[in-house]
């Protein structure tokens, strides 16, 4: 059952891709990758969250690596305990089945794009928030910024213009 939801969700892509047709191909999701590795995520993620309500973490902790090792990520086991207070099991799956893209030159004006589809919660948001945070030295403060009534070309030049002091 959760595999014909988990299909059905990756199939929204498609439909809306016209809406992503400006921005750099680097920049979008890579839905024919988390197609490929959403059976083997969905199986893992069910034997951590066995694993979790049975009391057994160590076992949970070592599928996880299995899971982070997979996918590439680096997921805490706390990430996986309430997950269902945020989200549901279909979202999380799709989630972690994503690849993150890393080093990417993202320009301006795409930044200003992904910034108004993290505002507007479009359906890739988290997907969003990770490529800021992966590509920016601002980025894991990025969510700080969201909730500040400014424009977003001005948090755009924020989070582009913004270098951290070493100490």
């Amino acid at each position: 059952m959760i595999f014909c939801s988990v299909s059905l969700f990756f199939v929204r892509f498609y439909q809306i891709s016209d809406q992503y047709q400006d921005m750099e191909n680097a920049l979008l999701p890579n839905i024919k990758l988390a197609e490929e590795r959403k059976e083997k995520v969905s199986q893992l993620f069910f034997q951590i969250e066995k694993h979790i309500n049975t009391g057994n973490k160590s076992e949970a902790i070592n599928i996880l690596q299995e899971l982070n090792s997979y996918v590439e990520k680096s997921y805490d086991i706390e990430y996986f305990y309430e997950y269902w207070g945020w989200t549901d099991a279909e979202n999380m799956i799709f989630n972690i089945s994503l690849p993150e893209n890393r080093n990417i030159k993202i320009s301006k004006e795409d930044l200003i794009e992904i910034l108004d589809l993290i505002i507007s919660n479009d359906t890739y948001s988290d997907y969003y928030i990770n490529l800021v945070i992966n590509n920016f030295a601002y980025g894991d403060k990025v969510m700080s910024l969201i909730g500040k009534s400014m424009p977003v070309e001005e948090m755009a030049q924020t989070i582009i213009t913004y270098r951290p002091i070493m100490l």
